[in-house]
């Protein structure tokens, strides 16, 4: 049995191309909220941080890096906006 404070978790977020695997790992943390945004666009960074149990410091810097990839998008105001994921392709 592996000890699970002994296994590296490593996920990978689509393709550029359904042909083109993106060969770049991403943590856990960024994952869990890609996916809370997918699935629940209009949810706050304070709410997320809130659902994983994380600091919104975290939060927001897990956001950048998704938003800097290329993979997600905030449109509109701060209050009442939501989240888009973009296409990869």
């Amino acid at each position: 049995m592996y000890d699970p404070e002994q296994v590296e978790l490593t996920l990978f977020l689509g393709s550029k191309t359904e042909n083109e695997p993106i060969n770049e790992p991403i943590n856990a943390d960024i994952f869990s909220i890609y996916e809370l945004i997918k699935a629940e666009p209009t949810i706050s960074k304070a709410k997320i941080a809130q659902r994983l149990k994380i600091s919104l410091s975290t939060v927001k810097r897990r956001i950048d890096e998704l938003e800097e990839k290329g993979q997600v998008k905030h449109s509109g105001p701060n209050k009442g906006g939501h989240w888009e994921i973009l296409n990869l392709e």
